[in-house]
This record gives structure tokens, C-alpha cells and sequence, in this order.
């Protein structure tokens, strides 16, 4: 799959990106990175390959500030955090309610109540509108993990008052639950 205007960047794949007109082009090798479906668009690529491991690092840092900010709280793990490779371009948590005390739609509300915004992981595709009447092979776990994963704000924009500003929210949301708020 490759959107308009995209080459193919397999994992070691040669490739050339156009520069536009009166600009040079770009003689590449692909990464294989899976969150571009394999592809480098011809624009927006060139930039977005020259940043990806500073965006990523800083995703890193943030998942780990969140694993210690979540360390010490029973019944939820963050997803991919023993992963030394992770891109960490998402963050989610799965939140097990019988043991945390609190159910991850409450975090959510409490986020959203300070204007952070923070998702479901996804909506199992069975459960969209558009899908009802397709065949479906299910076993509880896609409903499990939209009903107690949630996704925590990741961008590798979020400066550090941003930041600051969702994990004190979090820490205040955790010291409320075991407030017995």
C-alpha cells in the first residue's frame, strides 16, 4: 500500500525520492518502518526521515515518565514498555478495574475535564456500524482491551509544560483514587 506521491521503502530497498522542480532528488534506502506502511512520501518524507529518531526519543522519554508515574499502581501495565525497541508512537495502558480500584473511561474523564485529550485504543472493527453484518472471528479480547485500554497523549510536539501538565494530571487523578475520592 502506498499512498499518491509515495515510492516503496522496504528494508534496504533502493529508492529515489523527486525533489520538486529545480530542487535535487534524494537517493534513499528503505527502513522498513511499518507506521509509514513501508513507504516514504516524496515530500513530506524527506523531512519527517531527518526528525524520526529525535520524535521518537522523545516518545521514549515520555513512556518512560509514564511507567514510573504508573510503577507502583496495581492492575495496570503499560503496553510495549519492556520492548528496548519500541518506536513508542503510542502509549496505551490496560487498566485490569478489579484490581486498580478505577476503570480507564475515569482517567479519561478526569483528563478530558483539564482539555488533555486521551482514546480508547481502538474500536474493534466488529463493533463499527459498517461492519456489523461481516463475518467475525472473536474471542473477547478486542472488546476487552476498547473497554480498559486507553491511549495517553504521545506527541513528540508536546513541549515541556505540556508534559508536566499531563503527568500532573495523571498523579492527580491516581492520588484522588486511592483518596477514596
Amino acid at each position: 500500500v502506498h499512498r499518491k506521491g509515495a515510492i516503496p521503502a522496504n528494508k534496504g530497498e533502493a529508492g529515489i525520492i523527486p525533489g520538486s522542480m529545480g530542487t535535487e532528488s534524494f537517493h534513499v534506502g528503505g527502513r522498513g518502518n511499518n507506521l509509514a506502511l513501508c513507504s516514504s512520501s516524496h515530500g513530506a518524507g524527506r523531512a519527517q526521515l531527518q526528525r524520526l529518531d529525535a520524535r521518537i526519543e522523545r516518545r521514549r522519554a515520555l513512556r518512560e515518565r509514564y511507567a514510573k508515574l504508573f510503577a507502583g499502581v496495581e492492575g495496570v501495565r503499560i503496553l510495549g514498555v519492556d520492548d528496548p525497541g519500541a518506536n513508542c508512537w503510542l502509549t496505551a495502558i490496560v487498566v485490569d478495574p478489579s484490581l486498580a480500584g478505577w476503570r480507564a473511561d475515569a482517567l479519561s474523564t478526569a483528563l478530558a475535564s483539564q482539555n488533555i485529550e486521551s482514546r480508547p485504543i481502538w474500536k474493534p472493527m466488529h463493533l463499527q456500524p459498517v461492519f456489523a453484518s461481516a463475518d467475525a472471528l472473536v474471542n473477547g479480547a478486542a472488546e476487552q482491551l476498547f473497554r480498559n485500554g486507553l491511549t495517553l497523549p504521545t506527541g513528540s510536539s508536546l513541549n515541556d509544560v505540556a508534559r508536566s501538565r499531563v503527568l500532573d494530571a495523571i498523579a492527580d487523578f491516581l492520588n484522588g483514587v486511592g483518596a477514596g475520592r
